[in-house]
């Protein structure tokens, strides 16, 4: 079942309504949509600060939603990085074994250096 599509706020009494009516309205008539200040979402909510946060789910809904969908991008950008690293460090391991330069570098590769520096 979707939800009531948002911006939600509290209304009166801490219930958290919207402007948005959900469907045909059966049981709820205009004077509830006037008592409580837009169409009833939730209702009989102790304080002030649960009514706050019920009324954010629309908006936390949509935020982690856009920084899943920026996860999953950074996530297959990160992989063409990694697969360009791998090619480098191939290039550059053949370039070594040939006694080359590594023209990225522009020095001469030495394979064991991070070894060497780590030991160091």
């Amino acid at each position: 079942m979707p939800q009531t599509p948002g911006p939600w706020r509290v209304g009166t009494d801490n219930a958290v309504v919207s402007d948005f009516m959900p469907g045909p309205v059966r049981c709820w008539g205009h004077e509830h949509y006037h008592y409580y200040g837009g169409y009833l979402v939730c209702e009989s909510v102790r304080s002030k600060a649960d009514a706050d946060l019920i009324a954010s789910a629309p908006a936390l809904a949509q935020r982690v939603a856009h920084l899943e969908a920026s996860l999953i991008d950074a996530s297959l950008k990160l992989d063409e990085q990694r697969k360009e690293l791998r090619e480098l460090r191939s290039r550059a391991s053949s370039m070594a074994a040939e006694g080359g330069t590594i023209p990225l570098l522009g020095e001469s590769y030495d394979p064991d250096f991070e070894v060497k520096e780590a030991k160091e």
